[in-house]
C-alpha cells in the first residue's frame, strides 16, 4: 500500500496574515512580534516547540501566559536576539522594550538538554532559531544527522511518496 503525502504549494509575495494564527506556546518569535509576512520557518519553530516537548518528558517547552511571559520563555531558553543572531529584530516595535524585560544572553538549551547527544541539541537549536530566515527547513530537518544515530528511525512509505501539488 502507498499512502500518498500532498504538500501545498505557497505563492509568492506572501500575503499579511494575523499574528493570532497558532497558539501561544508554539508561536514564532515573528509572530509575536506581530509581523505581518511570515512563512513556513513559523511552522518549523512549532515543530522545534513539540520537538522540544517530547525531549522534556510530554511537558510544555514554552508555557507563556501572555506575549511578553512566552517572549521571556524564549529567552531564558534561548538567549536574547543581538545583531548577529537577528538583526530584523531591532527595527520591529516593542523590540527595545522587551530587550528590557529579559537579562540572558546565553543559549541554555545545552544545559536544559545535557542527556541528549549533540545532534539533538544541533536540531533543537535548528528549529528554535531567532531569525527565520536562518531556521532550518523541513527537507533540512528531515536530513539531519540526528536521524542517523541509534535508535535508527523505521523506514517510511512516506518518504517515496511525496507529491507537489498547486494551491
Amino acid at each position: 500500500m502507498v499512502t500518498e503525502l500532498y504538500i501545498r504549494i505557497t505563492g509568492i509575495p506572501l500575503q499579511k496574515y494575523t499574528p493570532k494564527v497558532v497558539t501561544l506556546w508554539y508561536r514564532s518569535p515573528e509572530i509575536l512580534l506581530n509581523c505581518e509576512n511570515y512563512s513556513w520557518s513559523s511552522d518549523m519553530w512549532a515543530l522545534g516547540c513539540i520537538f522540544g516537548e517530547l525531549l522534556n518528558s510530554g511537558n510544555p517547552l514554552l508555557p507563556g501566559n501572555n506575549e511578553i511571559s512566552q517572549y521571556e520563555l524564549i529567552c531564558n531558553l534561548i538567549g536574547c536576539p543581538n545583531l548577529n543572531v537577528w538583526s530584523e529584530f531591532f527595527e520591529m516595535d516593542m523590540s527595545k522594550k522587551l530587550l528590557e524585560r529579559v537579562e540572558n544572553r546565553y543559549n541554555n538549551i545545552p544545559l536544559v538538554f545535557k542527556k541528549y547527544s549533540s545532534n539533538c541539541i544541533d536540531l533543537l537549536n535548528s528549529l528554535l532559531t531567532w531569525d527565520p530566515k536562518k531556521r532550518i527547513s523541513a527537507s533540512q530537518a528531515l536530513m539531519h544527522n540526528f536521524f542517523t544515530e541509534y535508535p535508527y528511525p523505521k523506514q517510511s512509505s512516506l518518504n517515496t511518496s511525496i507529491k507537489y501539488m498547486d494551491s
